[in-house]
Parts: structure tokens; C-alpha cells; sequence
């Protein structure tokens, strides 16, 4: 809700919310699992102007869109949308376009929406989207070469992630910094190989009815060895634990058969130019162009993921 003092945002614009009352999130849960990433983003992390921020669009008749940006690291933040009404997709395009996000997803229809009035949006991406309510049953019982992650896992994690393509961050401090924040807010699942770790899956945030699972991952020498269905069976048995259903996305790479499992979905992914340029950029760039291969990950953010109008 806006802070006090205030002044109303125009009819037909989006409003910057300051707090997550009750009425938005149980606005927000009325519509899941439709709405479960940005009210997950809203109940794990909070509203804070350096690490969440979230646009609503509606009346006192009701929601009719949201937007949530999330900080990932301490320069890239990523945003989800959720639109209950396509008339809500101007005004919160209009808002992702001043806001900070790098990249927004959501349902296909609700992110091509968006691309449609954003001046900043590129071309929308697609990867499954796979959904099992409360309890789990698909994978078989967790066996020991898997656990939940600590802070100790920290060093092996980054690199593990250092070669994965979906996380948005370019470099290993940024992936760095993701994973720390998984390990403090969320719940990170590894598989172990004599003693190294060789799997992993993130599951950073959650609603009191569903958990995200993203980002499976296992090391290129190890897959196709039962290692990915291993961790995604200990992934299973915490989220049976904590009494909820399970929501994964994939890459579309994955050779994992999970959807004549679970009901299948779709997701899509919107990448957006820099929102402005800033004082030194270019001479920013040529350095980086330099000498940045040192620590840069590999070029293969979106490696074969079709178009959602494919």
C-alpha cells in the first residue's frame, strides 16, 4: 500500500506497493497456483526498496495484475508477473520498464503481454513447467547419496553452478551470491559422488501450499546416472515434509521424462535491455571485453530454449 502522504497513482497506472498487507497476499492466494511465484517472492523475501519490489494493478473490485522484482545479486534483479486481468498489462509494462528487472517471467500469455507495451523487452523464451499437489509421489524414496545443503557447501555449489545455464548472472560472484541467498532464505539440495558435489537443485522460496523447485542441475560427468532423479527425489521427500505441492520448471535440455508424471505447464522467460546507460559504460565494456574471460561464465544463459511462439 502506499506509504502516508502519498498521492494515488492516475487511473490506469500501476501503484508501487510499500508493504504486503493481508489483502494483497490473500489477494495474491486466491489465485494460485497462477500467482504462486510472485506471492512466494512477497512471502520470503518482504518488501524492501534494495531487495523487493512489488506494483499492483486493481480497485476495490480486486487484483487485476501484479508485479515482484526480486534482487538476485548485488546488480541483477529478476521480476515475476502475474496478470488476472490483460487489461492490467500496459501499466505494469510501463512500471517493469522503470524498474530495475533484467528479466521477467511468468505464464506465457501473461509475459507476451507484457512484451507487447515494454520498450525494453526482447524476444520471450519457453521451458516446461511440471506440478504435483500435496503429497509427492513420483520419484521413489531419497536414498543416501543425497542431502540438504549448508554453508559449508557454499565453494562447491558456486561452481557447480558456474557452468549452468539458466541462472541470469554472468559472472561467479553473482552466482555466488544467488546460492549464499538460497542457503539463507531457502533450501538447496545436493547429490554427492565420493565425497564431491556433483547435483543440485535450488528451492528458494515458497508459499504455505507450494515450493519452487529450479535450477537441477547435475555435473556433465556424472548425468545420465540416476543422479538428477536422485536429488529430485530428496527434493520430494522435504517438500512432502513441509506439507506442500511441488512446482518445477525445466530447461528444456533435461532429458528427465517428468511430465507423464506430473501435469504439464507452460513457463516463459522475458530478457530486457539495460534500463539506462550509465556514465563510463563503454569504456566499462572494452575492459570487460579485455579482460573479463577470466571470470565471466560461459555465453549459454538461454542455450536451446525455444521461442514461447515457436
Amino acid at each position: 500500500m502506499p506509504a502516508a502522504g502519498r498521492a494515488a497513482p492516475p487511473p490506469g497506472r500501476a501503484r508501487r506497493v510499500w508493504r504486503a498487507d493481508p489483502r494483497l497476499l490473500a489477494a495474491l492466494a486466491a489465485h494460485e497456483p497462477e500467482a504462486t511465484p510472485p506471492l512466494a517472492e512477497l512471502l520470503t523475501h518482504g518488501l524492501a526498496p534494495w531487495r523487493c519490489r512489488a506494483w499492483t494493478v486493481g480497485d476495490r473490485s480486486g487484483l487485476r495484475g501484479v508485479l515482484v522484482a526480486t534482487r538476485l545479486a548485488f546488480d541483477e534483479w529478476h521480476a515475476v508477473v502475474f496478470l488476472a486481468d490483460r487489461s492490467a498489462a500496459p501499466a505494469l509494462a510501463a512500471a517493469l520498464d522503470r524498474g530495475p528487472a533484467r528479466t521477467v517471467s511468468g505464464s506465457p500469455a501473461d509475459v507476451l503481454a507484457l512484451r507487447e507495451y515494454s520498450r525494453r523487452a526482447l524476444d520471450a523464451v519457453g521451458q516446461p513447467l511440471v506440478a504435483a499437489v500435496h503429497p509427492v509421489a513420483i520419484m521413489g524414496p531419497a536414498d543416501a547419496s543425497t542431502r540438504l545443503a549448508t554453508t559449508a557447501d557454499l565453494d562447491a555449489l558456486t561452481e557447480l553452478y558456474a557452468g549452468y545455464e539458466w541462472l541470469p548472472m554472468p559472472t561467479r560472484r553473482q552466482v555466488r551470491q544467488y546460492v549464499r541467498r538460497c542457503l539463507r532464505t531457502g533450501l538447496v539440495v545436493v547429490g554427492e559422488h565420493g565425497g564431491d558435489v556433483v547435483a543440485a537443485a535450488l528451492l528458494p522460496t515458497r508459499t504455505t501450499r507450494w515450493i519452487l523447485v529450479e535450477a537441477l542441475t547435475v555435473r556433465p560427468d556424472h548425468r545420465r546416472s540416476g543422479m538428477g532423479w536422485a536429488v529430485a527425489a530428496r527434493a520430494q521427500a522435504v517438500i512432502n515434509g513441509c506439507g506442500a505441492g511441488m512446482r518445477f520448471t525445466m530447461a528444456p535440455s533435461n532429458p528427465m521424462p517428468l511430465d507423464r508424471h506430473f501435469a504439464a505447464e507452460a513457463w516463459a522467460g522475458l530478457p530486457l535491455v539495460a534500463a539506462r546507460r550509465f556514465p563510463g559504460q563503454g569504456r566499462l565494456r572494452a575492459l570487460h571485453d579485455r579482460i573479463g574471460a577470466r571470470s565471466a561464465r560461459p555465453p549459454e544463459l538461454f542455450r536451446d530454449l525455444p521461442s514461447v511462439e515457436g
